[in-house]
């Protein structure tokens, strides 16, 4: 069978089998894009979703990677082989610097590869330089959901391709919401924040819990992600904060949701104040922009490209620090500013933060760019 009768196999490897951001990155990106390519999920581990499973022996030790990497490159040859004897087209998507397999296979098949960075951590600048390292011998493509990963890295010839949101199905058709905080101030409701993302100790939940502490008047605070095996014990830690801190106020209630279908997150961002990120590190996080899809002010710290982001809305959205005085002394002040606001005045705020996400993250937006890096690749 020709080339041209068949769509070109896109191969996206992602370094964790864990449901997260860049899994929602292929997903969304693989959806839109079925017309034009055909798309296939490697993960590191078994999925939830429908993929080709890889060893993942760093979940038994750390120090197993380096076999760990021998075999899925063996294995991903074999497959990439197969497809070559179909006479397919193959590119491969490699999700993370420190997925090192499918660099080492491209390189030794001569596939085109297109490294996507997610992250941004300085732990990760060994691996991101031997990543990089075959990737120009492989005549590859970087992109980076954000100007800091390509920056942290060095990757001074990368480009940056947000990370996709749905902003229709996440959309509202009007931004004031029942839980205003005109609202709040009128009716002394309780203040809704709302977190969402997996529990471990990268996304910051304790520094937030601890924050809370010191908190006076009512809070309901919703706090959706799955609890992780690997991080178990953090788990617990947030859990014991979390007692302690609602001992030191009794208007305080924080809720451990667990894993929750997109329809019910949704239906809590719709519910809330604030959505609150506290992470120490991110690249392009996902469940910041559904949030700000909804109209959902948003309360952050200066993690991956969210200063760039959000330069032209409120700058009281935008925390200076990571720690718990920090997020205590920011959060403070954001709510002092929103206050301020009249009902008019929140509505365009609001309907800023929406119109961001439409501008720059919508689907289409972002998928046309990737599409057009395949193109160049030789994927049509």
């Amino acid at each position: 069978m020709s080339h041209s009768k068949q769509k070109p196999l896109v191969c996206h490897f992602l370094i964790d089998h864990r449901i997260g951001g860049p899994h929602k990155y292929v997903e969304v990106c693989s959806r839109y894009m079925e017309n034009d390519y055909e798309s296939i999920l490697f993960t590191c581990g078994k999925s939830k979703i429908q993929s080709v499973t890889l060893l993942n022996l760093r979940a038994l030790n750390r120090f197993l990677y380096p076999i760990e990497v021998l075999i899925n490159t063996i294995y991903i040859l074999l497959i990439a082989c197969y497809f070559r004897f179909k006479n397919r087209i193959i590119i491969f998507n490699i999700h993370g610097v420190h997925n090192l397999a499918p660099i080492l296979a491209g390189l030794l098949l001569r596939i085109p590869s297109v490294l996507l960075i997610h992250e941004s951590m300085r732990e990760l600048k060994i691996f991101a330089r031997i990543s990089l390292f075959f990737l120009r011998h492989n005549s590859g493509k970087v992109l980076s959901v954000s100007q800091r990963g390509l920056n942290e890295y060095g990757a001074k010839q990368g480009e940056v391709v947000f990370s996709p949101v749905d902003v229709s199905y996440w959309k509202k058709s009007s931004c004031l919401r029942a839980y205003s905080f005109y609202a709040l101030q009128s009716e002394k409701q309780p203040l809704r924040l709302v977190c969402v993302g997996n529990l471990n100790p990268i996304k910051g939940l304790d520094n937030l819990i601890d924050s809370l502490a010191n908190s006076v008047g009512s809070i309901h605070v919703n706090i959706i992600g799955a609890s992780m095996q690997s991080h178990f014990e953090y788990f617990v830690e947030l859990k014991k904060k979390s007692q302690i801190a609602e001992n030191m106020n009794p208007l305080l209630k924080i809720n451990f949701l667990g894993w929750r279908e997109t329809d019910e997150i949704r239906s809590f961002i719709y519910e809330a104040h604030i959505f609150v990120l506290p992470s120490l590190s991110e690249g392009c996080p996902i469940a910041l922009i559904e949030a700000m899809a909804t109209g959902c002010i948003p309360f952050v710290t200066d993690v991956g490209d969210v200063r760039q982001i959000l330069s032209k809305t409120m700058p009281e959205v935008i925390c200076d620090g990571y720690d718990s005085g920090s997020l205590n002394l920011g959060l403070s002040r954001l709510l002092e500013a929103l206050y301020r606001l009249s009902p008019e005045e929140e509505l365009l705020l609001r309907e800023k933060f929406s119109k961001i996400a439409t501008t720059q993250f919508d689907i289409p937006v972002v998928a046309s760019k990737i599409m057009d890096t395949y193109k160049l690749m030789g994927g049509y």
